[in-house]
């Protein structure tokens, strides 16, 4: 996955904004995976409001 990360840009805002992405592609390989959603709703100099939505359970406390 180095490759396909590395393709995602150069900074780690940019990195999450392609997180989806990476899950679709991630799909071809792995067509029964449940990938969550997560896409970006603010940033500024202090950080960043990052939204996280999965139908599988037990993920969430990484993501607060």
């Amino acid at each position: 996955y180095d490759s396909m990360i590395k393709t995602t840009g150069r900074y780690f805002c940019e990195f999450l904004q392609s997180v989806d992405n990476i899950h679709m592609q991630m799909r071809f390989t792995y067509p029964k995976m449940k990938s969550p959603s997560m896409y970006i709703t603010h940033v500024d100099p202090h950080g960043v409001v990052l939204v996280y939505r999965s139908n599988r359970k037990g993920f969430t406390q990484y993501f607060m």
